[in-house]
């Protein structure tokens, strides 16, 4: 969770924070594989390809994070609004 979402008190992601998230965390994973196969002696160019084949299709995957995670949040607001209704107001 993003510090400014802690400090206003919105306790759950938005869906266009889910998808940032999402995103972040593929490049994440994808640029740290493309540095290993630079080190393994393979161009910038090269590597990011290779990775790029290795992994198949981003978007399939991006979408399919996204719906797990948005499901996530939709649990947790789900408890957190039987536990605390006025959770769920500033979750709006």
């Amino acid at each position: 969770m993003r510090p400014f979402t802690r400090l206003f008190g919105f306790p759950f992601r938005s869906r266009a924070q889910v998808a940032l998230d999402v995103d972040d965390e593929l490049a994440f994973h994808l640029d740290m594989r493309a540095a290993e196969l630079v080190g393994g002696g393979l161009s910038d160019d090269a590597a990011r390809a290779e990775v790029a084949r290795r992994f198949g299709d981003v978007e399939v995957t991006r979408s399919y994070c996204a719906s797990i995670d948005r499901a996530g949040e939709t649990r947790r607001r789900r408890g957190a609004t039987a536990v605390d209704p006025i959770a769920a107001l500033r979750a709006e």
